[in-house]
């Protein structure tokens, strides 16, 4: 409803996510891990959120009620998610999907419900970041790189159409 925003703070040395009231400014603490918690995002009704966690040693998707100390984990796919976008009860994340120590890495979007549903992929090739719904969530924006060169690109849910627009 536009009256409070998810932030990412780390006030004492390890990053949680919080809530602030913009009207007021007093922000009250969503999570509390003695690790990395980032990128929350807000889910339906705004009573839970979405965020990015190293609970497990690596990167991955989890959800909790704004309201309760109940962690779940969402993403049960590949052992890398870094990023992740809510709309609704719609998930959309990226997957690191090759384990080079150096050199480039194949990540892939992938879409899936919060409450368990059916995870399809979006991308196949390149690597596929930073993926954000648009404001009524049937399109995916996102960076690809691939070969040396960066796209944004573009994804609609409901006709399955997707475009890139070289940088």
């Amino acid at each position: 409803d536009g009256s409070k925003m998810l932030l990412t703070i780390s006030p004492e040395g390890q990053a949680d996510i919080y809530e602030m009231r913009l009207s007021t400014g007093s922000k009250i603490r969503i999570t509390n891990f003695n690790g990395v918690d980032v990128s929350g995002k807000y889910l339906g009704n705004g009573r839970e959120i979405v965020f990015v966690s190293n609970r497990l040693g690596y990167a991955n998707i989890f959800k909790k009620s704004i309201d309760s100390a109940a962690v779940s984990q969402v993403v049960f796919h590949d052992r890398n998610n870094n990023a992740v976008d809510a709309y609704g009860e719609k998930i959309v994340y990226a997957s690191r999907e090759s384990n080079h120590a150096f050199g480039g890495n194949r990540f892939n979007l992938y879409v899936t419900s919060a409450n368990g549903g059916v995870t399809r992929p979006l991308t196949t090739t390149g690597s596929n970041q930073f993926p954000r719904f648009s404001t009524d969530g049937s399109v995916v924006l996102y960076i690809k790189q691939r070969g040396g060169s960066s796209s944004v690109g573009y994804i609609n849910l409901e006709s399955s159409q997707s475009l890139l627009f070289p940088l």
